[in-house]
Protein backbone atom coordinates (compact mmCIF):
# COMPACT_ATOMS: atom_id res chain seq x y z
CA UNK A 1 0.00 0.00 0.00
CA UNK A 2 1.65 3.55 -0.93
CA UNK A 3 1.20 6.78 1.44
CA UNK A 4 0.66 9.29 -0.31
CA UNK A 5 2.75 12.81 0.01
CA UNK A 6 -0.61 14.30 1.54
CA UNK A 7 -1.37 11.65 4.06
CA UNK A 8 2.48 11.59 5.04
CA UNK A 9 2.09 15.37 5.74
CA UNK A 10 -0.90 15.02 8.18
CA UNK A 11 1.34 12.10 9.82
CA UNK A 12 4.39 13.98 10.62
CA UNK A 13 1.92 17.70 11.47
CA UNK A 14 0.28 15.00 14.39
CA UNK A 15 3.90 13.61 15.20
CA UNK A 16 5.16 17.66 15.96
CA UNK A 17 1.74 18.94 17.88
CA UNK A 18 2.06 15.70 20.12
CA UNK A 19 5.87 15.92 21.00
CA UNK A 20 5.01 19.56 21.43
CA UNK A 21 2.40 19.13 23.95
CA UNK A 22 4.03 16.84 25.56
CA UNK A 23 7.47 19.12 26.07
CA UNK A 24 4.93 21.30 27.16
CA UNK A 25 3.27 19.32 30.29
CA UNK A 26 6.69 18.23 31.23
CA UNK A 27 7.71 21.86 31.53
CA UNK A 28 4.80 22.57 33.46
CA UNK A 29 5.07 19.86 35.48
CA UNK A 30 8.64 20.88 36.37
CA UNK A 31 7.65 24.70 37.63
CA UNK A 32 5.14 23.21 39.77
CA UNK A 33 8.00 20.32 41.39
CA UNK A 34 10.31 23.64 41.73
CA UNK A 35 7.92 26.56 43.01
CA UNK A 36 5.94 25.08 46.46
CA UNK A 37 2.52 26.65 46.26
CA UNK A 38 2.53 30.59 48.51
CA UNK A 39 0.87 30.07 51.70
CA UNK A 40 -2.62 31.99 51.72
CA UNK A 41 -2.48 35.23 53.09
CA UNK A 42 -3.74 36.04 56.89
CA UNK A 43 -6.81 37.16 57.58
CA UNK A 44 -6.15 40.44 58.73
CA UNK A 45 -3.77 41.03 55.43
CA UNK A 46 -6.61 40.34 53.40
CA UNK A 47 -8.80 42.25 55.20
CA UNK A 48 -6.43 45.04 55.38
CA UNK A 49 -6.79 45.53 59.51
CA UNK A 50 -3.63 46.62 61.61
CA UNK A 51 -2.08 44.86 63.72
CA UNK A 52 -3.82 45.99 67.17
CA UNK A 53 -2.40 44.83 71.04
CA UNK A 54 -4.77 44.45 73.76
CA UNK A 55 -3.75 44.44 77.76
CA UNK A 56 -5.37 44.64 80.85
CA UNK A 57 -5.26 44.39 84.41
CA UNK A 58 -6.20 44.86 88.04
CA UNK A 59 -3.61 46.56 91.00
CA UNK A 60 -3.74 46.35 94.62
CA UNK A 61 -1.51 48.83 96.10
CA UNK A 62 -0.69 49.67 99.93
CA UNK A 63 -0.68 53.42 99.39
CA UNK A 64 -1.74 55.10 96.58
CA UNK A 65 1.37 57.18 96.00
CA UNK A 66 1.90 59.43 93.24
CA UNK A 67 4.94 61.85 92.42
CA UNK A 68 5.77 61.66 96.04
CA UNK A 69 2.31 62.40 97.47
CA UNK A 70 0.38 60.24 99.48
CA UNK A 71 -2.83 60.39 97.87
CA UNK A 72 -5.33 58.30 100.41
CA UNK A 73 -3.65 58.96 103.45
CA UNK A 74 -2.49 55.26 104.22
CA UNK A 75 -4.82 53.87 102.82
CA UNK A 76 -4.66 51.00 100.78
CA UNK A 77 -6.73 51.27 97.21
CA UNK A 78 -7.86 49.36 93.87
CA UNK A 79 -6.58 50.05 90.58
CA UNK A 80 -7.63 48.26 87.77
CA UNK A 81 -6.72 49.60 84.16
CA UNK A 82 -6.90 48.96 80.18
CA UNK A 83 -5.01 49.84 76.80
CA UNK A 84 -5.25 49.13 73.50
CA UNK A 85 -1.84 49.64 71.04
CA UNK A 86 -1.53 49.90 67.60
CA UNK A 87 2.09 49.24 67.32
CA UNK A 88 2.42 49.94 63.92
CA UNK A 89 0.96 53.39 64.10
CA UNK A 90 2.65 53.90 67.07
CA UNK A 91 -0.55 54.53 69.26
CA UNK A 92 -1.60 54.02 72.33
CA UNK A 93 -4.80 54.19 74.43
CA UNK A 94 -5.24 53.87 78.08
CA UNK A 95 -7.74 53.83 80.88
CA UNK A 96 -6.87 53.57 84.72
CA UNK A 97 -8.80 54.11 87.68
CA UNK A 98 -8.36 54.03 91.40
CA UNK A 99 -10.74 53.57 94.26
CA UNK A 100 -10.01 53.58 97.65
CA UNK A 101 -10.23 50.40 99.14
CA UNK A 102 -11.53 51.15 102.51
CA UNK A 103 -13.89 54.11 104.61
CA UNK A 104 -15.99 54.43 101.34
CA UNK A 105 -18.69 55.67 103.40
CA UNK A 106 -16.44 58.97 103.85
CA UNK A 107 -17.25 61.22 101.01
CA UNK A 108 -14.21 63.15 100.96
CA UNK A 109 -12.34 59.56 100.61
CA UNK A 110 -14.93 58.48 97.59
CA UNK A 111 -14.37 62.36 96.11
CA UNK A 112 -10.44 61.14 95.77
CA UNK A 113 -11.90 58.04 93.25
CA UNK A 114 -10.13 58.57 89.65
CA UNK A 115 -10.18 57.62 86.37
CA UNK A 116 -7.43 58.53 83.79
CA UNK A 117 -7.87 58.47 79.88
CA UNK A 118 -4.13 58.59 77.90
CA UNK A 119 -3.41 59.18 74.38
CA UNK A 120 -0.14 58.95 73.00
CA UNK A 121 2.64 57.84 70.25
CA UNK A 122 6.18 56.84 70.04
CA UNK A 123 8.37 55.61 68.08
CA UNK A 124 11.54 53.78 68.70
CA UNK A 125 14.70 54.48 66.22
CA UNK A 126 17.50 51.91 66.77
CA UNK A 127 18.33 51.78 70.63
CA UNK A 128 16.40 55.23 71.09
CA UNK A 129 12.78 55.88 71.74
CA UNK A 130 10.83 58.82 71.76
CA UNK A 131 6.69 60.07 72.26
CA UNK A 132 4.16 62.66 73.10
CA UNK A 133 0.83 62.27 74.48
CA UNK A 134 -1.84 63.56 76.57
CA UNK A 135 -3.33 62.55 79.79
CA UNK A 136 -7.16 63.88 81.44
CA UNK A 137 -7.39 63.28 85.41
CA UNK A 138 -11.41 63.12 85.90
CA UNK A 139 -12.33 62.82 89.56
CA UNK A 140 -16.12 61.91 88.96
CA UNK A 141 -17.33 62.26 92.69
CA UNK A 142 -15.11 65.66 92.87
CA UNK A 143 -16.96 69.10 93.22
CA UNK A 144 -16.84 71.52 89.70
CA UNK A 145 -13.42 72.19 88.27
CA UNK A 146 -11.43 70.59 91.22
CA UNK A 147 -12.82 67.39 89.11
CA UNK A 148 -10.83 67.99 86.19
CA UNK A 149 -7.38 68.16 85.19
CA UNK A 150 -5.00 67.63 81.93
CA UNK A 151 -1.67 67.43 81.25
CA UNK A 152 0.77 67.10 77.83
CA UNK A 153 4.04 65.24 78.20
CA UNK A 154 6.60 63.98 75.91
CA UNK A 155 9.50 61.80 76.54
CA UNK A 156 12.94 60.70 75.30
CA UNK A 157 14.50 57.45 76.33
CA UNK A 158 17.35 54.86 75.55
CA UNK A 159 17.44 51.38 75.91
CA UNK A 160 19.14 48.24 75.15
CA UNK A 161 20.26 44.35 75.72
CA UNK A 162 23.72 43.29 77.16
CA UNK A 163 23.23 40.14 77.10
CA UNK A 164 19.72 39.76 74.55
CA UNK A 165 17.14 38.19 76.02
CA UNK A 166 18.24 37.90 79.84
CA UNK A 167 19.36 41.41 80.66
CA UNK A 168 17.68 44.74 79.66
CA UNK A 169 18.76 48.04 80.54
CA UNK A 170 16.96 51.07 79.70
CA UNK A 171 16.44 54.98 81.28
CA UNK A 172 14.29 58.00 80.21
CA UNK A 173 13.59 61.54 80.60
CA UNK A 174 9.77 62.59 81.03
CA UNK A 175 8.43 66.16 80.98
CA UNK A 176 4.42 66.90 82.09
CA UNK A 177 2.93 69.97 81.84
CA UNK A 178 -0.18 70.99 83.92
CA UNK A 179 -2.03 73.34 81.31
CA UNK A 180 -4.92 73.44 83.32
CA UNK A 181 -4.60 73.17 87.31
CA UNK A 182 -1.07 72.69 88.29
CA UNK A 183 -0.20 75.41 85.73
CA UNK A 184 3.47 74.08 85.44
CA UNK A 185 5.86 71.80 84.53
CA UNK A 186 7.14 68.80 86.37
CA UNK A 187 9.84 66.32 84.79
CA UNK A 188 10.91 62.68 85.62
CA UNK A 189 14.73 61.01 85.48
CA UNK A 190 14.16 56.98 85.46
CA UNK A 191 16.06 54.51 85.02
CA UNK A 192 16.07 50.30 85.21
CA UNK A 193 17.57 47.09 84.92
CA UNK A 194 15.33 43.84 84.16
CA UNK A 195 16.81 40.22 84.26
CA UNK A 196 15.21 37.25 83.02
CA UNK A 197 16.17 34.73 85.65
CA UNK A 198 14.40 31.30 84.38
CA UNK A 199 12.58 30.31 81.52
CA UNK A 200 10.68 27.30 82.09
CA UNK A 201 9.12 27.19 78.60
CA UNK A 202 5.21 28.44 79.09
CA UNK A 203 6.93 31.44 80.71
CA UNK A 204 9.51 33.69 82.23
CA UNK A 205 10.77 34.48 85.93
CA UNK A 206 11.90 38.19 85.36
CA UNK A 207 13.42 40.44 88.01
CA UNK A 208 13.29 43.95 87.74
CA UNK A 209 15.28 47.62 89.83
CA UNK A 210 14.92 50.93 89.05
CA UNK A 211 14.34 54.27 90.45
CA UNK A 212 12.98 57.69 89.58
CA UNK A 213 13.88 61.24 90.55
CA UNK A 214 11.30 63.83 90.16
CA UNK A 215 11.67 67.68 89.54
CA UNK A 216 8.67 70.07 90.21
CA UNK A 217 9.04 73.35 88.85
CA UNK A 218 6.26 75.04 90.65
CA UNK A 219 3.23 72.84 89.85
CA UNK A 220 0.26 73.86 92.52
CA UNK A 221 2.16 76.33 93.74
CA UNK A 222 5.10 74.58 95.19
CA UNK A 223 8.82 76.14 95.70
CA UNK A 224 10.53 74.14 92.54
CA UNK A 225 13.16 71.73 93.59
CA UNK A 226 13.61 67.85 93.66
CA UNK A 227 9.83 66.70 94.81
CA UNK A 228 10.46 62.37 95.51
CA UNK A 229 13.36 59.55 94.41
CA UNK A 230 11.11 56.66 94.30
CA UNK A 231 13.25 53.20 94.54
CA UNK A 232 11.83 49.98 93.20
CA UNK A 233 12.47 45.90 92.92
CA UNK A 234 9.57 43.98 91.06
CA UNK A 235 9.08 39.70 90.63
CA UNK A 236 7.46 38.74 87.52
CA UNK A 237 6.19 35.52 86.46
CA UNK A 238 4.32 35.90 82.66
CA UNK A 239 2.70 32.36 81.82
CA UNK A 240 1.26 32.07 78.47
CA UNK A 241 -1.12 35.57 78.08
CA UNK A 242 -0.90 35.93 82.00
CA UNK A 243 1.49 38.34 84.43
CA UNK A 244 1.57 38.19 87.93
CA UNK A 245 3.63 40.74 89.29
CA UNK A 246 4.78 42.20 92.87
CA UNK A 247 6.77 45.43 93.56
CA UNK A 248 8.09 47.26 96.00
CA UNK A 249 8.75 50.96 96.54
CA UNK A 250 10.81 52.90 99.09
CA UNK A 251 9.66 56.72 98.32
CA UNK A 252 12.68 59.38 99.71
CA UNK A 253 11.74 62.94 100.26
CA UNK A 254 14.70 65.67 99.54
CA UNK A 255 13.17 68.42 99.70
CA UNK A 256 10.29 69.37 102.31
CA UNK A 257 9.84 72.51 100.52
CA UNK A 258 8.62 71.55 97.82
CA UNK A 259 7.13 68.17 98.96
CA UNK A 260 6.22 67.90 103.09
CA UNK A 261 5.06 64.30 102.59
CA UNK A 262 6.21 61.73 104.49
CA UNK A 263 8.89 58.82 103.46
CA UNK A 264 7.31 55.77 103.04
CA UNK A 265 7.50 52.37 101.88
CA UNK A 266 4.45 50.79 99.96
CA UNK A 267 3.81 47.47 98.06
CA UNK A 268 1.91 47.06 94.91
CA UNK A 269 0.50 43.47 93.65
CA UNK A 270 -1.44 42.85 90.29
CA UNK A 271 -2.25 40.74 87.50
CA UNK A 272 -2.30 41.21 84.08
CA UNK A 273 -3.73 40.05 80.44
CA UNK A 274 -1.85 41.02 76.95
CA UNK A 275 -2.93 39.92 73.94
Amino acid sequence: MTTSLHDLTRKTACTLFIAALTLCCANCLAAEEAEPPKPAPEADEEAGWPKVNVSAGIDVVTNYVFRGFDYLDDKPAIQPWAGVAFPDAGVEIGLWSSFAASDREDEEIRALDEFDITVSWGHTWWLFNFGAGHVAYILPDSPGHAGYSAELFAWFGVGFEPIPGTLALGAGLTGYWDYDQGNDLYMSLAADATWTAMDFGAGTLVIGAGATAGYNHGQYNVDPGLSDIDLRGSVTVNVWLLSLYVECHAVLIPEETVNDEDEEVWLKAGVSISF
